[in-house]
């Protein structure tokens, strides 16, 4: 068979080509997926929603690669929120299906971080991985035969897909194709995936892939399948940690968009959105940068430690739990690194009750200017609160949460890419008091609700860089003159080689 024909054959037959090339054979919803974008008969749009781990993003290298093989002089349009989620995720997925590809057919294409070229037509014949953060960064593809990727496609803003929208109206114009295939975890409320289930549904091929043995009645999901990929343990877990009727149980493990629970502080999409907001530009002067970090305590939790600038939090760095000392060397190197790279530190703050009081005062007797946050206070005048924050909140850590709540609300904070802590920010509830006041519900009583391995050490730090100046507190002596008298302070010092690139 001549390579025309074996060509044509793979075009109407793609899971074909996925056996040949790849020596896979994929999971009934995979081959479902791919036939029905690809197929002759498929359609031109394909959304996806799926829990977490059940193997989209190689359907999404397949599909590309079929694309790039069997239509000449094609192009593949791959964009995702963010660059870690392309370059780190998506992009190394086309890397490595790229290495199973028969010799004769990896000797075709040229790789690097953002294209794969066709050798011998590099500049009409390619795919190209942009992020879809800005619309600049999809325009100027109109009039080709293309195929459009959207990884992760609820983080997509609208004005981005309109965009997409322009990309595919004009190849249809023109009697050209144009594909469209979105997918990712369906975590937003709104936007163009949300809309593929519901309002626009008509013009999408749908399809649901849920790691619940329960499968879910879903009745805008299109074809509904069960993953073998999502283990029972994986099921456990997410169930144990966050609770079986929670949103993030909803959209790791159903694949379902997020539930908008009753007396949830930070619902599921406002957290999630907060990963893809862009960063502003600082003022190298002003801005300078608060350390924060929650000691852990006992079971699973971890210490966390947090660099904010002006409302945002930079990153986080979590490790199990740590003596005083090691605490107190975290804040010591990231603050050493972070002067390295000529960046202010302006303040430290470090969670004060329990374990915590330890680290402030060993830290402050190594020389750390460490200001002290207590959450479980009371609000009064005399401590600069305001009669309306009086009357509506029964603790500073009320208070503060809601703070992030409105901020995540407005969009008006940026968070690292983290799903951890999108799922701890969605968990935590809310109730009211004898007297009408919001209380947002303390670590044991998550504990007690949702098991002894449920923990929140990540968002806690959110709120404390993001909390009013009222609720930063002088810290009370916690060791006593012969416990300080012990601590060993020569232990107390930066790591020589600390990796700066951590902290950029």
């Amino acid at each position: 068979m001549s390579l025309i024909n074996a060509m044509a054959y793979w075009r109407n037959n793609p899971v074909e080509a996925i056996k040949d090339w790849f020596g896979v054979t994929p999971e009934d919803y995979q081959g479902d997926i791919v036939n029905s974008l690809m197929g002759p008969t498929g359609m031109d749009r394909v959304t996806v929603k799926s829990a977490h781990g059940v193997g989209k993003t190689s359907v999404e290298a397949w599909t590309g690669w079929i694309y790039l093989m069997t239509r000449p002089v094609s192009r593949v349009v791959a964009t995702a929120p963010t660059q870690s989620q392309l370059k780190d995720i998506l992009w190394s997925e086309y890397a490595k299906w790229h290495q199973k590809m028969p010799p004769e057919f990896q000797s075709m294409w040229d790789i690097n971080e953002t294209h794969i070229r066709h050798k011998e037509q590099p500049k009409t014949w390619f795919a190209v991985a942009r992020t879809s953060n800005k619309q600049e960064n999809l325009q100027g593809f109109h009039g080709d035969n293309i195929f459009v990727q959207i990884d992760e496609a609820s983080g997509v803003p609208n004005n981005v897909f309109e965009v997409i929208e322009g990309i595919l109206t004009s190849a249809d114009e023109h009697g050209l194709e144009a594909k469209l295939l979105m997918a990712g975890n369906p975590t937003q409320l709104g936007g163009e995936f949300y809309n593929s289930f519901n309002r626009n549904k008509l013009l999408y091929s749908r399809f649901t892939v849920s790691g619940d043995r329960a499968l879910p009645t879903d009745k805008n999901g299109g074809k509904i399948y069960l993953s073998r990929r999502v283990t029972e343990k994986y099921r456990t877990t997410m169930g144990s940690k966050y609770g079986y009727q929670s949103a993030v149980y909803d959209v790791r493990v159903r694949g379902l968009f997020p539930t908008v629970g009753d007396g949830v502080v930070v619902p599921f999409d406002w957290a999630e959105r907060a990963q893809y907001i862009e960063l502003p530009k600082f003022d190298y002067v002003a801005d300078g940068i608060t350390l924060v970090m929650d000691v852990a305590r006992s079971g699973g939790n971890e210490t966390v430690l947090g660099a904010f600038r002006r409302g945002h939090c930079l990153w986080l760095q979590g490790r199990p739990q740590t003596l005083t000392n090691e605490c107190v060397n975290m804040i010591i190197e990231a603050k050493t690194a972070l002067e390295a790279n000529q960046l202010r530190v302006i303040r430290i703050i470090v969670d004060e009750p329990g374990v915590g009081g330890g680290v402030i005062d060993v830290g402050r007797n190594a020389g750390l200017a460490i200001t002290a946050y207590n959450g479980g206070a009371g609000l009064s005048v005399e401590n600069g609160d305001s009669p309306d924050e009086i009357r509506m909140f029964a603790t500073r850590r009320s208070r503060d949460w809601w703070v992030v709540r409105r901020m995540m609300e407005s969009g008006a904070m940026k968070i690292p890419e983290d799903e951890e802590l999108v799922n701890q920010l969605a968990s935590l509830k809310y109730e009211y008091s004898d007297r009408d006041k919001i209380m947002v519900e303390t670590k044991r009583k998550l504990r007690e609700r949702l098991g002894g391995d449920a923990t929140i050490d990540r968002a806690d730090v959110i709120v404390m860089g993001c909390a009013p100046w009222k609720s930063l507190i002088n810290a009370t002596p916690v060791l006593t003159p012969e416990q300080l008298a012990d601590l060993d302070y020569a232990a107390l010092r930066p790591t020589a080689e600390h990796n700066l690139s951590e902290f950029s």
